[in-house]
């Protein structure tokens, strides 16, 4: 068969004769190797460029972690990231760097200290961002069976919209592994099967993400936002509450369940809660009472219920909402 993606669908029968299904995918690319050796080639004695060398190398190191089964992807497209990989080794390999300080949509890794692995993120940073000046930062947590491509991707790229209209940076990092659960350990991390090892991680992840961009992009430490939808309103609760005084605001959506040990910490950010009307999860509930919980304790908090928003819906009602919401707080 050609090169490229294909889903293998499986049609499992026990000694009972009971059936299931399961669908896996799977990635043909015969050259791989090969463009691997090339692209190495091209940043042999290519200095520094952290992040470029990291972005290039990323399919390779990727495609290897996944026939070795320690990553998975919900999709990926190696031939369009294998050529991207291509033209930032030889750009690098003539002295330019095609990606530090550059605007727009991109898809980038970085180098995980801890382990030494690349991890993804995803990045939109408005077109008339210029060095000399500080910025505000939004960062946007993906919900579990997503990855770091969701949010920015979502409505039709809503949210590049309002950050080019606002002028706000958006970076949307993976958690360190799909349905990590963003630091979580109580809710989603245990829900999801994930091991403590790998939510502390996800955590992990999601602030060495936020000091790689703040560095590169000159962003204004009193101008930090954080966002979420689902699994990604989860780890919006969770990290506000343990990173106490680092964000001037945060919208977690689609996700309740505060509980009194957060209250110390969430304390002093202005919140702004959503829900859908017809969350089909059962979270209108629980965001109204955490909303409750937190009121109750002196906190800021706006309760926002979208009007037959669902549990998918309500956050990409809701965005222009929180982009206005943000730009009326700073620290």
């Amino acid at each position: 068969v050609a090169p490229g993606l294909y889903i293998l669908d499986m049609q499992l029968t026990d000694a009972g004769g009971d059936t299931s299904e399961l669908a896996a995918p799977v990635y043909l690319e015969p050259q791989i190797a090969k463009q691997r050796a090339a692209v190495i080639a091209k940043l042999r004695g290519v200095v520094g460029h952290d992040a470029a060398r990291a972005t290039a190398l990323y399919p390779f190191e990727l495609a290897h972690a996944i026939n070795e089964g320690r990553r998975e992807v919900i999709s990926y497209d190696f031939n369009r990231a294998i050529d991207r990989s291509e033209q930032i080794a030889a750009a690098l390999s003539q002295g330019h760097d095609p990606l530090y300080q550059t605007t727009g949509l991109q898809n980038r890794a970085y180098r995980f200290a801890e382990t030494g692995e690349l991890i993804p993120y995803q990045l939109y940073v408005p077109t008339n961002w210029t060095p000399g000046r500080k910025w505000p930062l939004v960062v946007a947590l993906h919900g579990a069976n997503l990855d770091e491509t969701n949010m920015l991707g979502r409505a039709s790229g809503e949210m590049q919209k309002l950050a080019q209209e606002h002028g706000y940076i958006v970076v949307a990092p993976l958690g360190y592994r799909i349905n990590s659960a963003y630091g979580d350990t109580r809710g989603m991390g245990k829900l999801l099967g994930a091991d403590t090892e790998r939510v502390r991680r996800s955590e992990a992840d999601v602030m060495a993400v936020i000091d790689l961009v703040s560095k590169e992009y000159d962003v204004d430490p009193a101008h930090m936002y954080l966002t979420g939808n689902s699994m990604g309103g989860g780890g919006t609760w969770w990290i506000a509450a343990h990173h106490h005084g680092m964000f001037a605001a945060i919208a977690p959506a689609a996700f309740g369940g505060v509980d009194k040990d957060d209250l110390a910490g969430l304390h002093d950010v202005p919140i702004l809660a959503v829900v859908g009307e017809k969350d089909e999860l059962g979270m209108r509930d629980r965001v109204k009472q955490s909303a409750e919980l937190l009121r109750a304790s002196g906190a800021d908090v706006q309760y926002l219920e979208i009007p037959g928003g669902t549990h998918k819906t309500a956050f990409d009602k809701a965005m222009a909402r929180i982009f206005d919401f943000f730009a009326s707080h700073a620290k």
